[in-house]
């Protein structure tokens, strides 16, 4: 039976360059040995983002896109994608494509041995250009990440990952995140569950501008957002406590 490939793009305020970033992902794309759909995942948008999207849809049968009229969070559109996926292998690349999809072709290779395939920028062979201050609190983020939960996964939150669907099936149900922590926590899950994860190392240039008020303004919300959820898995996974993550 034929492999298709599930690629879902989450896009939020990506008028300036979404239409130029799925291009060059739709042609990579055409260039594996394996059929593909593509998913965009728009979350509210109030830029323009959608119409541009309503175009690319039109242009090509490969690409389809869900669309909220409000923002909901990046963890609920990708929840919604994988439910309406169809391919035997699952995944997501951020719109900005930081994590060049270059980069899918090894990894989907690897999806035949692990359920879950997640791009790294922290694991040996990496490379990583981001602001300082971003790329030490990242770090220190997995670092606590790994003493907690006794794994050896260097980057959580990287976005480019593929799932098999078998596991997609067992556990997207189960994932109640909806933020930007929604990668963490379906990575957890798949560690303390015994799933097989490869890690595969990238380079990684950051590509989006943040001023520096606004860069303040995200590393704050961040730390609530994802301390939250280290807490609530903390008390799921190492204290037994039942709770929805």
């Amino acid at each position: 039976m034929t492999r298709l490939l599930s690629l879902i793009i989450p896009a939020y305020n990506e008028a300036t360059t979404i239409e130029n970033n799925v291009e060059i992902i739709k042609n990579y794309l055409g260039s594996l040995n394996t059929n593909y759909e593509i998913i965009i995942a728009e979350d509210g948008s109030v830029d323009g983002t959608y119409k541009i999207i309503r175009k690319l849809v039109k242009k090509s049968n490969a690409i389809r896109s869900l669309h909220k009229k409000e923002k909901l969070g990046r963890g609920y559109a990708l929840k919604k994608a994988f439910l309406s996926s169809k391919g035997n292998v699952i995944g997501f690349i951020d719109a900005d494509i930081s994590a060049h999809p270059k980069y899918l072709a090894d990894m989907v290779n690897y999806t035949k041995g692990y359920d879950v395939v997640t791009a790294s920028r922290y694991a040996k062979g990496s490379h990583v250009e981001r602001p300082f201050i971003r790329d030490l609190i990242a770090r220190v983020y997995y670092w606590l990440l790994r003493r907690i939960f006794s794994c050896n996964i260097y980057d959580f939150q990287c976005g480019l990952k593929l799932f098999s669907r078998t596991f997609i099936e067992k556990e997207i149900k189960y994932i109640k995140e909806k933020s930007w922590a929604w990668d963490t926590v379906i990575l957890i899950e798949a560690i303390k569950k015994g799933y097989k994860i490869k890690e595969v190392p990238i380079k990684w240039i950051e590509k989006k501008e943040i001023s520096h008020s606004a860069s303040f303004k995200r590393l704050l919300s961040d730390f609530f957002i994802h301390g939250k959820v280290i807490v609530k898995l903390f008390a799921k996974w190492n204290l037994g406590i039942k709770l929805d993550v």
